[in-house]
């Protein structure tokens, strides 16, 4: 992810949805299929919007395998979105809602943080890592513990409703700290790659394998992981 793409400055597209700097736009985006439980989303956006905020919006990027039999005042279907377009819809939002279950490393939520906007996910899968390293959000403890033994990816659990209306509430109260306190720096490539680099050396036990898996450059791999991972 570049930092340089991702960045908090630039244009957005409010006018084109007809939308004022005086709402409140969440945006959420993933390649949605089951696990990724857009349904959660929209109903914690549902009920935050009639008990909190009548000019909130939801902005949901990315293609849907089926679309929602019945949508709330409020969301945007907006679709595929091709990658050059994406840092302008980032923008477009105040904050996002990531609730997908078992993701190991969205890449959406690592553009969604460089483009400064604070993120609200649950507390399984690799997600939560990313949002606390950056500094980036609320890990919501809406999923329970998960028990040693294989899972169904794409029959997820439902979130705990009310705990994640608990914490998207304070995720809306704080959410220009939280954007202030992002550490971009964290969101990059390198410092991705990095975590990558220590945790296999962790499991090598021996750091003179650093050097192997880095090719000996400091700072860790420069690779680009293949494909976009949502």
């Amino acid at each position: 992810m570049d930092l340089r793409t991702f960045c908090p400055e630039g244009p957005h597209l409010r006018g084109e949805l007809g939308l004022s700097s005086e709402d409140l736009v969440f945006v959420t985006s993933a390649k949605w299929r089951a696990h990724k439980r857009l349904g959660a989303v929209i109903r914690a956006f549902a009920r935050f919007q009639a008990e909190c905020g009548s000019r909130a919006r939801l902005v949901v990027l990315g293609r849907l395998e089926t679309a929602p039999a019945e949508l709330p005042h409020g969301v945007h279907l907006i679709g595929h979105v091709p990658p050059a377009d994406l840092p302008r819809w980032y923008r477009t939002g105040n904050a996002m809602l990531f609730f997908s279950w078992l993701d190991h490393c969205p890449n959406t939520v690592l553009e969604a943080m460089g483009s400064g906007l604070p993120v609200l996910c649950t507390n399984q899968g690799g997600t939560p890592e990313l949002v606390a390293s950056a500094q980036g959000g609320i890990v919501s403890a809406a999923d329970a513990p998960l028990p040693i033994a294989p899972v169904d990816l794409y029959h997820p659990p439902e979130p705990d409703m009310d705990v994640l209306h608990r914490d998207l509430c304070d995720l809306v109260r704080r959410r220009r700290d939280l954007a202030a306190g992002i550490r971009r720096d964290a969101c990059g490539i390198d410092a991705v790659a990095r975590r990558y680099v220590a945790f296999l050396v962790s499991l090598l036990g021996h750091r003179g394998q650093e050097d192997r898996l880095t090719g000996g450059a400091k700072g860790g791999s420069r690779g680009r992981p293949e494909g976009r991972a949502q």
